[in-house]
């Protein structure tokens, strides 16, 4: 009974020192986290967090030494994890996790690699992940905030730029479609535009509202392109020609590659990830219910994006 008293108390007393452990590393995680080259927004952090809060509390506490570094990744328990956690951060965290372990020279280079090349058994990184823009992300690029530089050419794409932003964002129309619009497609007096998606399926609506902040923006545009001596009847134009997937980069590179303004964004921007995220938003903000409302927009056939920001929603509801 003595040595059953004394076991108990032992394990007990383990647990809490595991448990402090476990608190103390999620600490410097999160600042491992913060510190990476470029910083992760605060949804993808929330998700690696909860993914790392699976995995030590499920695998680590009570399990193994804490000096065993390299067993906390063994096989066995990366299979379990695996076949648990479906989430799109599920193998980036494990990533994430023995890099910093590595860094804090808890494994050595023939661990890392080991560990490493058994994670590769659970599909490979791509090269960019799908990742969201925040509301602080989409507040940002869509206010005064944004800078633009006291250059002839600035005078024009601080109208033309939020013109793609919003056509991205509020109305989720994708690059070609941006490209494709004509003057004829907008109708500022009903605020309506024409949905391009309308011409290949007859089920999917074929006008659609423009939101408020787009209206606005479209307004302003246009008042400016009247100005000008086009020819062309479509929609957008830079630097008097019609628009093409370089100058729409070079609009969307004012927030990318102009460090004044990326440094108050959590990612990269591009047309796709603004189409994500703004399906993404509204499913949070309706609870799923807009999901008939985006069909109703994007048609039945596959959108990547509509799927990407589905199934980040379905798995947020599955992980919080």
């Amino acid at each position: 009974m003595k040595y059953i008293f004394h076991e108990k108390i032992g394990r007990h007393m383990n647990r809490n020192f595991n448990s402090s452990f476990i608190y103390k590393v999620r600490l410097e995680f999160q600042e491992f986290l913060r510190m990476k080259e470029r910083a992760i927004n605060e949804q993808t952090k929330k998700r690696y967090l909860s993914d790392f809060d699976f995995y030590m509390n499920y695998y680590i506490l009570d399990k193994v030494m804490i000096d065993d570094y390299f067993n906390i990744f063994n096989d066995l328990k990366l299979r379990h994890y695996f076949s648990r956690r479906k989430s799109s951060t599920a193998r980036a965290t494990i990533v994430n996790m023995v890099d910093f372990f590595y860094s804090n020279l808890k494994l050595t280079s023939g661990q890392n690699l080991s560990i490493k090349k058994e994670l590769s058994k659970y599909g490979k990184e791509t090269n960019e992940e799908v990742d969201f823009l925040t509301n602080l992300d989409i507040n940002f690029i869509f206010s005064s905030a944004v800078e633009y530089r006291f250059m002839e050419r600035d005078k024009e794409a601080k109208l033309v730029a939020p013109v793609i932003w919003s056509l991205a964002y509020h109305q989720v129309f994708e690059q070609n479609h941006i490209l494709k619009l004509k003057t004829t497609d907008l109708n500022l007096i009903t605020g309506e535009i024409r949905n391009l998606r309308s011409d290949n399926d007859s089920l999917i609506l074929k006008w659609m509202t423009l939101e408020e902040k787009s209206k606005e923006i479209l307004s302003e545009y246009i008042d400016y392109r009247n100005t000008m001596q086009i020819k062309s009847d479509k929609l957008l134009i830079i630097e008097g020609k019609e628009a093409n997937n370089i100058t729409i980069n070079k609009m969307l590179n004012i927030l990318n590659n102009r460090i004044e303004n990326s440094n108050k964004i959590s990612t990269k921007v591009h047309v796709q990830k603004l189409n994500r995220t703004r399906i993404y938003h509204s499913l949070l903000d309706t609870n799923g219910q807009s999901t008939i409302d985006f069909l109703r927009l994007i048609g039945l056939k596959k959108n990547t994006q509509f799927d990407n920001a589905l199934k980040q929603y379905l798995t947020d509801l599955n992980t919080y």
